[in-house]
């Protein structure tokens, strides 16, 4: 049970920060670079095809693992069989009965509602709009950001202003995250979809450059609340190599910090090479640049794998020897 838990967790994770990533991608970097460069109009129709089957698949793999995890968690509070859990009561009291159903009542009130908002977008075929836009953001960032309703930081909330400030934190922790991972694979998807061709590379350094800032901004968020929620988490520096909580969580640290690496690489090194007028030389980058968003985001997934085991274990803070 606990396994395959850990494993609708990781998909339910996983899918929630595609949507989120391919939606603030779509809207923040490649429109923006497919509307500035004035891109040929199939090459902008396929780019936007493909992200918004990214957004429909990562929608419904949401849904379907959202159903899976509540249905597995209220088996677990229940102790009853499958079919009991199911027909005779104790989904439905943890659905309305429990801050995890309400939680998941929301979320999926939010799938439903950014479903709606895609479709729109695709049947006016993605019409420039602020309000329209900035409605499918907030959904989005909604959709990932309650996610610190099930976690940790959930236990917490009601009991001390720290507590609060532990809910904001992981909020802005996992919309920051997904704003960064989430958008790696269509990072790649574009950059594949536009080297083709050399008129279209310049859609290519223009998302580059924009995504770019994205990630810096993402990364700094991370760390800033990573740092205040491992302290809440753990409490001191002893805790993270006493506990298995700690020494996993070094772990996720540990992943994360290469991510960055590669992403130091990716700016400092394959980037700059983009704006290369020669055609061959940029298109190498765009293509060394597609590898590293994928070797990225398999990283992310362990990371995932990594919080989700962390969802299930209990923090707990090793008491001191004196005598040390």
């Amino acid at each position: 049970m606990t396994d395959l838990l850990i494993l609708i967790r990781v998909f339910h994770f996983a899918s929630t920060i595609s949507v989120v990533g391919a939606t603030f991608f779509a809207l923040i970097i490649a429109e923006p670079a497919l509307r500035a460069t004035n891109a040929q109009h199939d090459v902008a129709a396929l780019a936007r095809c493909r992200f918004s089957r990214i957004i429909w698949i990562s929608l419904v793999a949401a849904a379907i693992s959202g159903a899976g995890w509540l249905i597995l968690l209220a088996r677990q509070l229940s102790g009853l069989p499958m079919e009991a859990v199911l027909f005779d009561g104790p989904l439905w009291n943890v659905l309305v009965q429990t801050d995890f159903g309400q939680a998941w009542t929301a979320r999926f009130a939010l799938v439903v509602l950014i479903a709606a908002v895609l479709g729109f977008y695709e049947f006016r075929q993605w019409p420039h709009s602020c309000w329209g836009d900035a409605l499918m953001g907030l959904l989005a960032a909604g959709l990932v950001g309650t996610l610190a309703l099930a976690g940790h930081a959930a236990a917490n909330m009601d009991s001390d202003i720290k507590g609060m400030i532990h809910i904001v934190a992981d909020t802005f922790h996992l919309i920051a995250a997904a704003a960064w991972v989430g958008a790696l694979v269509p990072f790649a998807v574009l950059l594949r979809t536009v080297s083709d061709n050399q008129t279209s590379i310049a859609v290519a350094r223009f998302a580059t450059s924009r995504f770019s800032v994205l990630g810096v901004a993402s990364v700094g968020i991370i760390v800033m609340t990573g740092v205040f929620n491992s302290w809440i988490l753990t409490g001191s520096v002893h805790a993270l190599i006493a506990t298995e909580y700690g020494q996993l969580l070094l772990l996720k640290i540990a992943l994360f910090l290469v991510m960055v690496l590669v992403a130091a690489i990716n700016r400092l090194r394959f980037t700059p090479r983009l704006q290369d007028l020669e055609y061959a030389s940029a298109q190498n980058a765009s293509r060394q640049l597609r590898r590293n968003a994928i070797i990225e985001a398999m990283i992310g997934i362990i990371i995932l794998v990594i919080v989700a085991i962390l969802g299930i274990m209990s923090p707990e803070i090793p008491e001191m020897d004196n005598n040390q």
